[in-house]
């Protein structure tokens, strides 16, 4: 006898259990759902603007790239060194950030600040 009711129990615990999983099962399903509306969401027109002035805000105060020359003795710097050198002495430039991840991230800025200097000297 005490082993149907033990056979019961565990029987009663697993569909316990079974019914929980089926839950966040669903759960889980909704919040990805959720989760790819937000991704694929377009952002507003303020929303743009807040990140376009926020990437020029911050490339403008974390380098030097408008002012560094990229010329060196006639010759153009490796583009790698001159992004190197326009983040030297940069006030309170984050410890945090590897630069040369912030070079990759701002690379389109840095790509059009080189290539201006470059037109500038030549």
């Amino acid at each position: 006898m005490e082993s149907k009711t033990c056979e019961e129990y565990v029987l009663a615990k697993l569909a316990d259990a079974l019914a929980e999983n089926e839950e966040l099962k669903a759960e889980l399903e909704d919040a990805k759902e959720r989760l790819d509306a937000i991704e694929s969401a377009e952002p507003s027109a303020l929303e743009q603007m807040v990140v376009e002035y926020g990437r020029r805000a911050l490339f403008s105060d974390k380098t030097y790239a408008r002012t560094t020359n990229a010329m060196d003795g006639g010759e153009a710097k490796p583009y790698g060194t001159w992004c190197m050198e326009a983040m030297e002495n940069v006030y309170r430039f984050p410890k945090n950030i590897d630069k040369a991840e912030f070079v990759e991230f701002f690379e389109p800025e840095f790509r059009e600040a080189y290539e201006e200097h470059l037109e500038e000297d030549r």
